[in-house]
């Protein structure tokens, strides 16, 4: 899929030449974008959360632009650094047909023209521009068939209608593993609650979702969507945040199963993730997911028929899985493991440290968070985390010197 932007208008029919010299022309069309959406439409598409100001629309132009649908019958991919820093693989005659075409523009350091330049890049962005139903209509067509003009927003910019039809766009255009049950029905009526979500990328799947930040969000990446008229909160984990190993995450994303609605870990994975999850606030037996619990339990043949496990031997049976797979063992499971008091006040503290570093890591590199976000002196919250440290530091001696006369 190669776009070419509103600023290069002129020149989208010497573009088609050329795409047609390489690929084959299935469809072409003429998009024209809601004025009041077309900040938004951009920032999806290029894989940011919709209340993210990108500029592109200055660049770009904010006025309708030609899409066209191709098919490479000789596809040549290679690994390839993508402009996000990422390497992945890209099919190289598109990479280099998207480079001729901005030469030819005349401004090549403007970006006006768009490529997907993989198999999973061309999914995403042609169902985000045209919707489903459209992509895979027109993919049906054995013959070029015409010049048509769609007038539309980027699918979901004005809500889903229901969770099934959220869901399913999903299970289309991104890989992700649904960790706790979703708050919907078999028939897709919502049923109160939050989605909770391991994605590679956090950001990717909130453009996706149309996803803005919660006003008070409990964590970095939590945000809400509007679901049948209503808004519906995502809690979205992503490889590397810490709250689960990296390793046990990315393992999780690569044996997810599909179990008909939605994508979720395989009973292994689920059972243990949900342990973890309900240790995090020691409610484990009387949880609402007990019953998910048991089930799980049942089919791995852990805790005999009735399942009968303690939260203690739940969270300790966690961290011997976590030993033997060599997965790193979260503060949250120790405190339920190892409730020494003085032990939890340095987890407690530590936490404290990972949090404000984090939240540094997420608006970007610390001097310059602390030269242009931070409200008042720079120099006290410098002076508090430094505080944050020591006090980490000494705690931690305190129990260690703890520990040992115990052991004496």
């Amino acid at each position: 899929m190669f776009c070419v932007w509103n600023e290069a208008e002129s020149f989208a029919n010497e573009a088609e030449q050329q795409l047609r010299q390489e690929f084959r022309m299935i469809r072409r069309f003429t998009v024209d974008w809601s004025p009041d959406f077309v900040s938004q439409n951009f920032s999806r598409l290029y894989g940011v959360s919709p209340d993210v100001k990108t500029g592109k629309e200055i660049t770009a132009g904010s006025g309708p632009f030609q899409l066209f649908l191709v098919e490479d019958e000789s596809p040549v991919y290679a690994l390839r650094e993508a402009n996000s820093g990422r390497v992945e693989w890209q099919n190289s005659r598109v990479t280099g047909m998207k480079e001729a075409l901005r030469l030819s523009s005349g401004r090549p350091d403007a970006y006006l023209v768009h490529s997907s330049n993989s198999a999973s890049e061309f999914w995403r962005d042609s169902q985000l521009i045209l919707g489903s139903e459209l992509v895979f209509t027109s993919l049906g067509e054995l013959q070029y068939a015409h010049h048509d003009i769609y007038i539309g927003d980027l699918t979901g910019s004005r809500g889903w209608k229901s969770a099934a039809e959220f869901i399913t766009f999903l299970n289309r255009t991104t890989e992700y593993v649904s960790l706790r049950p979703a708050p919907f029905s078999n028939q897709g009526v919502l049923s109160g609650g939050d989605f909770d979500f391991l994605v590679a990328k956090a950001q990717e799947l909130s453009a996706l979702a149309n996803a803005k930040s919660a006003v008070d969000n409990k964590y970095p990446w939590q945000v809400w969507t509007v679901i049948d008229g209503a808004p519906v909160m995502l809690d979205l984990r992503e490889i590397g945040d810490g709250d689960l190993d990296e390793s046990w995450q990315r393992q999780m994303l690569q044996s997810r199963c599909f179990n008909g609605v939605v994508y979720q870990p395989n009973d292994e994975n689920y059972f243990f993730s949900l342990i973890h999850h309900l240790a995090t606030e020691k409610l484990i037996a009387s949880s609402k997911h007990l019953p998910l619990l048991q089930t799980l339990a049942l089919r791995l043949g852990v805790g005999g028929e009735q399942c009968a496990l303690s939260d203690a031997d739940l969270a300790n049976l966690l961290v011997k899985w976590l030993k033997t797979h060599k997965y790193s063992i979260s503060t949250h499971v120790r405190r339920v493991t190892d409730p020494d008091p003085i032990f939890l006040q340095a987890i407690n503290a530590r936490e404290l440290l990972l949090r404000v570093s984090r939240d540094l890591r997420r608006l970007g590199a610390s001097g310059r968070f602390l030269r242009l976000a931070v409200v008042g002196n720079p120099r006290r919250f410098i002076a508090f985390k430094r505080k944050v440290v020591r006090k980490v530091k000494q705690i931690i001696i305190e129990s260690t010197r703890g520990k040992k006369l115990q052991a004496d």
